[in-house]
């Protein structure tokens, strides 16, 4: 499985990040939704749950949310 984004950072400040981060849990977002955080932004799939490790501080977090429903719209026109 490919990895989106990598980050590199030390093992110290990993395990900081592990244990002092936030995590923000998702549930329930649609595959194909878009979800982002702060500049970074993903195609999420049926798996997602969240996002771990944030580190402390103000982020901007925003979705776009998908439907997979199929609509059917018919219109008619008095001439």
């Amino acid at each position: 499985m490919a990895v989106m984004s990598a980050v590199d950072i030390s093992q110290e400040q990993a395990q900081w990040l592990f244990t002092e981060g936030a995590i923000l849990v998702f549930l329930n977002l649609p595959a194909g939704s878009e979800f982002g955080i702060d500049y970074c932004s993903w195609e999420v799939g049926e798996q997602f749950k969240g996002v771990k490790m944030i580190p402390p501080g103000i982020h901007f977090i925003y979705y776009r949310f998908v439907l997979n429903v199929l609509l059917f719209f018919t219109t008619s026109m008095a001439l």
